[in-house]
């Protein structure tokens, strides 16, 4: 999985996609505008997702069916989650301790 299909699973699972109304075509403009990306990376990304079974949306056959993550989708967009939350954690950066500088390294020539 890319960063780009990370970062878009846990978009469309923070837009709560499973009770939305929302299609394939408006979070292609969505996540063209959110995230800064053109539409066609856009639209390769959520392929990408669906071709996984990770998103079921509509198709060209059938139109107007909401995107919404599927089982698999929710269960890898959660553990995806959890460790993002994880490894903030573990990443925090501690502050560090001001040290003195030492007398010796300051020298006069004159």
């Amino acid at each position: 999985m890319t960063e780009l299909q990370r970062d878009v699973l846990l978009y469309i699972n923070c837009n709560d996609s499973n009770t939305s109304l929302h299609t394939y075509s408006w979070y292609v403009r969505e996540l063209s505008k959110k995230m800064g990306i053109p539409e066609s990376t856009a639209k390769w990304t959520l392929n990408g997702l669906r071709e996984c079974m990770l998103i079921e949306s509509g198709t060209a056959a059938m139109r107007g069916v909401p995107l919404r993550l599927t089982y698999p989708g929710l269960l890898v967009a959660e553990k995806i989650s959890k460790n993002y939350k994880q490894l903030r954690e573990d990443l925090r950066v501690k502050p560090r301790l001001a040290r003195p500088i030492p007398t010796n390294s300051i020298v006069d020539e004159r």
